[in-house]
């Protein structure tokens, strides 16, 4: 059982703080993430990710569970995803059930915009992150959800 702490969050950019999910960029088309996903330890810190941060840097127990343990362990999904392994049409096509275009949708925000230009690999990473949530999660993984 580990201890340790694994996660640098005060390091990461806190994508989605409704679920607790931290980015870092790794290169100009690639972005590391990492979500949690214990109903338990959301339903706690929702919307609240310094206060999860701090519990996590300080091994707190809450509602019975050891959040680093946790977090180190099982109640985290995380991978890298670099849009170089991804064509565009893919791309598109998963941005686009987020909202979101690259130039193809005109009923989509399109992040060729100017006001775009710094986060739009960060939101394509993000979006195929989470498109492929599901298959990251074990079955055990799943049962945390609920």
């Amino acid at each position: 059982m580990t201890k340790d702490i694994l996660y640098d969050f005060k390091s990461l950019i806190c994508t989605d703080p409704d679920c607790l999910q931290f980015a870092k960029k790794e290169n100009d088309h690639s972005w590391w993430y990492i979500q949690i996903i214990d109903h338990n330890i959301l339903d706690e810190y929702e919307g609240h990710e310094e206060d999860f941060i701090t519990a996590y840097e300080n091994g707190a127990i809450v509602n019975g569970i050891d959040i680093r343990h946790a977090v180190n362990t099982y109640s985290k999904v995380s991978a890298s995803i670099d849009l170089d392994d991804y064509k565009e049409s893919e791309i598109e096509r998963c941005i686009n059930t987020f909202g979101y275009t690259i130039g193809r949708g005109r009923n989509f925000i399109d992040l060729n915009r100017e006001e775009f230009k710094e986060d739009k690999v960060m939101l394509c990473c993000e979006s195929l992150f989470e498109d492929m949530l599901p298959e990251l999660l074990t079955n055990e993984q799943i049962k945390l959800l609920y």
